[in-house]
């Protein structure tokens, strides 16, 4: 009897409204992304975008802080963070540190994940997202 495979959960946290070019970069890697931010504002842009976007991979999106986001998802193949700031207007969230980057590595598979994490990222075929390199917890 074979099992089926979990799904490939993408989770972008501090996302505001990059949504679009994020999910085109994520679909090859993921079956679906969970989107979230803390700015309330973002629930109507959010609503418009979602009717723009392709019906894979699935889409979700959470208005709350990143570690409350994670409650529920036992898994995450992708975590992907980009266009964000110390400054004023950015999230000043490390993804890739502290608490948090522990709560990512501990929800990848066994098998490894893939952590991408840019401040400005053109989309190329050079891009490192496209060439996942595993990254195991226990590492």
């Amino acid at each position: 009897m074979t099992h089926p495979k979990p799904p490939r959960i993408g989770f972008y946290p501090a996302c505001g409204r990059d949504v679009e070019a994020s999910a085109a970069i994520l679909a090859p890697f993921v079956d679906r992304i969970l989107f979230c931010d803390i700015n309330k504002q973002l629930g109507r842009d959010w609503n418009q975008l979602k009717s723009t976007l392709p019906p894979a991979p699935a889409v979700d999106f959470r208005r709350c802080d990143a570690r409350d986001a994670l409650v529920g998802i036992p898994r995450i193949s992708v975590a992907f963070h980009r266009k964000d700031s110390q400054g004023e207007g950015g999230s000043a969230l490390s993804i890739f540190r502290g608490r948090l980057a522990g709560t990512i590595l501990d929800r990848f598979p066994a098998e490894g994940g893939l952590p991408c994490g840019f401040r400005r990222m053109p989309i190329t075929d050079s891009d490192p997202c496209r060439s996942p390199i595993p990254v195991h917890a226990d590492q």
